[in-house]
């Protein structure tokens, strides 16, 4: 499960091309900057959300399928 899991940056660009609010937002390049909460929580936040829609997702389609 964790080999085709995409990198957190890689999340957050493709949710980047997705939303106009972020549409402007740096996106840092090393991994350790995003996972950083003493810094700033808005990646971390944001990545929870975008887990949190992915799950909901994988949920429904378990529901369907049943």
């Amino acid at each position: 499960m964790l080999s085709d899991m995409q990198p957190f940056r890689h999340k957050l660009l493709l949710a980047r091309n997705k939303d106009p609010m972020i549409s402007n937002v740096f996106i840092p390049m090393l991994e350790n900057e995003i996972v950083d909460s003493s810094k700033t929580a808005f990646y971390l936040e944001h990545l929870e959300q975008l887990f949190r829609d992915e799950a909901f997702l994988v949920h429904l389609n378990k529901r369907v399928k049943l």
